[in-house]
């Protein structure tokens, strides 16, 4: 698992899941990922824009710039007997197969050359989002993760069924920021564009507009990002700056229709709570620091589950301290070969660029500021 290093806060509400017109009757509520894990309250606090804004996240190439796998063909599924049985065609260059339920591990299918692909979700439940990515080989990372599917839920039929974005929806959340790098439970690696969510109120793979951030894709998830809440991606000292919010969030598409890119109307919703003396959060109060290294109490998790056969495996990382490095030289290309890197644009130290998800992202410094 992995831990965010900015403050997280989530409503303490019931799950405000989509109204659904097809939902499978005798199914219990879908239950947390997590398990019964109790989000401490905190207040709004103070408050500095992000330097750039997020733009649409594109999970169609890796970190190495090759394409991924495409989604596994002819997915399908039925509900009988209190467990759905899931089948799936065989998408060629792939190792493997990963099947999830709002984040819930349910199958790891190792394509050894059986007649047929399948799997079984023997504890579904009522309106439980399934996502299924194909995988060059065995590792859960980014290189290997193919591009996930649209969800699917069971439908009132009793089969399998692809579920639509509502394009358009607009609900308040609490919005808070983390800045680990490397994989997010999706196997995706952390970055600009990509977020944290509760995947039985926003599905993986849903792209949604954040006021004050931009865009968001659900690729990940957090013991602290219950109900109404997300965890948005910001590097370095941003992640903090951000703090705890309040916005209006806007569905605006899914993988199999992106947004636009063009801003959507929404409303940003503000608070008059102030920051509590007793929260822990480190926030920078300036945007012409060096660049640092943001704690805080709070935590966003990667769940990286398998599940083979009827077992199923969840291991945990250690919490990632993310550090800056030092301006180098490179060449003025952003790229996936120099993602990370970090380019001078002035004499001395009075500004520098950093390459994130293959866009020069702008930052300022201190005049003679060392960057560590």
């Amino acid at each position: 698992m992995r831990l965010s290093l900015a403050i997280y806060a989530a409503f303490a509400s019931v799950a405000m899941s989509y109204p659904l017109a097809k939902r499978q009757s005798g199914l219990p509520a879908c239950a947390f990922w997590g398990g019964d894990i109790t989000v401490p309250d905190r207040p709004v606090t103070s408050f500095i824009a992000p330097y750039q804004q997020s733009p649409v996240l594109s999970i169609a190439k890796n970190t190495l710039g090759a394409a991924r796998l495409p989604v596994p063909p002819n997915i399908a599924g039925t509900y009988s007997g209190g467990s759905v049985n899931i089948t799936l065609g065989r998408e060629t260059g792939a190792a493997a197969y990963r099947i999830w339920r709002d984040a819930n591990a349910v199958a790891w299918v190792s394509d050894w050359g059986q007649p047929s692909l399948s799997a079984v979700d023997s504890a579904p439940c009522d309106g439980g989002f399934y996502t299924i990515v194909a995988m060059q080989d065995s590792n859960s990372n980014d290189t290997s993760m193919g591009v996930m599917s649209l969800p699917y839920q069971i439908q009132s039929n009793g089969q399998l069924g692809t579920y639509s974005a509502p394009v358009g929806k607009t609900f308040q959340v609490r919005v808070t920021s983390y800045n680990n790098l490397g994989p997010t439970a999706t196997g995706y690696n952390a970055q600009l564009g990509g977020c944290a969510v509760d995947p039985r109120v926003i599905p993986w793979g849903t792209y949604f507009y954040v006021p004050d951030y931009g865009y968001c894709l659900a690729t990940d998830i957090g013991t602290w990002i219950q109900d109404n809440a997300v965890d948005i991606w910001l590097p370095d000292e941003q992640a903090g700056n951000w703090g705890v919010q309040y916005r209006n969030i806007t569905i605006v598409g899914d993988l199999a229709n992106p947004p636009s890119g063009s801003t959507p109307t929404s409303t940003t919703t503000t608070s008059t709570s102030k920051s509590s003396s007793s929260s822990t959060q480190t926030t920078t109060t300036t945007t012409t620091s060096s660049k640092t290294t943001t704690t805080s109490s709070s935590k966003t998790t990667t769940k990286a589950s398998t599940t083979s056969a009827t077992k199923t495996t969840t291991k945990a990382s250690s919490t990632t301290t993310t550090t800056s490095q030092s301006p180098t030289s490179t060449s003025t290309a952003c790229t996936s070969a120099n993602n990370g890197q970090s380019l001078c644009t002035a004499s001395g130290s009075s500004g520098y660029k950093e390459c994130v998800n293959n866009t020069w992202v702008s930052f300022q410094c201190g005049t003679g500021t060392i960057l560590s």
